[in-house]
């Protein structure tokens, strides 16, 4: 009697109160856009096997917490999109229980960055280093948007909570 009453519980049956608490597909897009462009923002950036070569050694850029939110984030909002346009399946109570991770990464990157690292004197040195360029093993290595690397990545953090 009692298992089986156990087992009823762990199937999902497709209800209304799901899809009133999904995201509409017009802030899902424009989220999972910000996060996307943050995600991309990465990529403008030197690779961290010359910038910080140690503490990434074994993750690579998965190392970094700013990262890791962009991807979850993106990942968040391409559920909500795909929740948005194809009601009542499995995904739409991954909105709503992925929504606290995601509004709590999300909300606390922005000012946790701009707070903490952006203005940071040492970091303002690093990033016009390699806006103006590196030796590195005899090339010449310049990234001219390391700048706006930094905005792309922890900017939208905030838009999208």
């Amino acid at each position: 009697g009692g298992s089986s009453v156990a087992a009823a519980r762990l199937v999902w049956v497709p209800t209304s109160s799901w899809r009133k608490m999904a995201l509409p597909l017009a802030p899902s897009i424009l989220c999972l856009s910000l996060s996307a462009l943050a995600v991309f923002g990465a990529w403008l950036e030197p690779p961290c096997r010359f910038s910080m070569p140690v503490p990434t050694r074994y993750t690579g850029i998965w190392s970094f917490l700013t990262f890791q939110t962009n991807v979850i984030s993106a990942g968040y909002f391409g559920i909500c999109v795909v929740s948005a346009l194809v009601p009542d399946t499995l995904l739409d109570p991954c909105v709503v229980t992925g929504f606290p991770l995601a509004f709590a990464l999300d909300l606390l990157l922005t000012p946790l960055y701009y707070g903490l690292d952006h203005f940071n004197a040492e970091n303002v040195k690093v990033r016009r280093k390699w806006t103006q360029g590196v030796e590195i093993d005899g090339t010449r290595m310049v990234y001219p948007y390391v700048e706006v690397a930094a905005h792309l990545q922890h900017a939208p953090g905030a838009v999208v909570a």
